[in-house]
């Protein structure tokens, strides 16, 4: 399944939504899901859905990106 193209405008709304929830700590980063590496980074599936994410660390959100690609 592709990912949908986003624009500049969306991709900012969302980047902020997403900030602004782990600042206010309606979201809490956690570990890396495969592999347990607490350095970790917010992977969407959907940017419609900005709350709505996986954390992976950059070796798996890397991997995920060219899965989907």
């Amino acid at each position: 399944m592709k990912t949908k193209r986003v624009t500049v405008d969306a991709y900012q709304t969302w980047q902020g939504l997403f900030r602004y929830a782990l600042r206010s700590g309606k979201l809490q980063k956690q570990p890396c899901w495969v592999c347990g590496e607490p350095k970790s980074e917010g992977h969407h599936a959907h940017y419609d859905l900005p709350l709505d994410v996986v954390w992976l660390c950059r070796k798996h959100h890397r991997e995920a990106h060219r899965a989907a690609a």
